[in-house]
């Protein structure tokens, strides 16, 4: 995608819809992740190649709308937490 060409033609709110669909990315849908994330470079000056490829990534998603993640919990497994920090080396556990 390039920075020249034909600005928006504000049919649509660019921003709004990256921003929902940045919200799918990070809950279902990380397949589209790499596409919305090239389409958001240029949300402050989209023009009509960046809108084309938004309304690509909206029929993608018409037509895949029975794909995605699905998290179902296991009750009968604990909660496990793993932290890869030390404070900056100055935790004391006493």
């Amino acid at each position: 995608m390039a920075h020249d060409g034909k600005p928006h033609d504000e049919s649509f709110n660019y921003r709004s819809v990256i921003g929902m669909m940045g919200y799918l990315t990070r809950c279902t849908r990380s397949d589209i992740a790499y596409a919305v994330h090239q389409c958001a470079r240029f949300t402050a000056d989209p023009k009509i190649q960046h809108s084309k490829a938004v309304r690509w990534l909206g029929r993608y998603l018409l037509g895949t709308k029975d794909k995605g993640m699905v998290f179902v919990p296991d009750l009968s497994q604990g909660l496990e937490v793993f932290v890869d920090a030390d404070f900056a080396g100055t935790w004391d556990p006493s």
